[in-house]
């Protein structure tokens, strides 16, 4: 893993640290999303 993103910021510095953070951006929006759905589902006042 480390070794894929040394050739990342290798090959494009800008582009590998953009990429990174839109994954951790990604990563960080589906696990808000899962807690939200579980909160919905546990507190739901139905």
């Amino acid at each position: 893993m480390t070794a894929l993103a040394a050739f990342l910021v290798g090959i494009d510095r800008k582009g590998a640290i953009r990429l990174l953070a839109f994954g951790l951006g990604g990563m960080a929006a589906a696990v808000a999303l899962w807690v939200m759905i579980a909160l919905i589902a546990v507190y739901r006042p139905f």
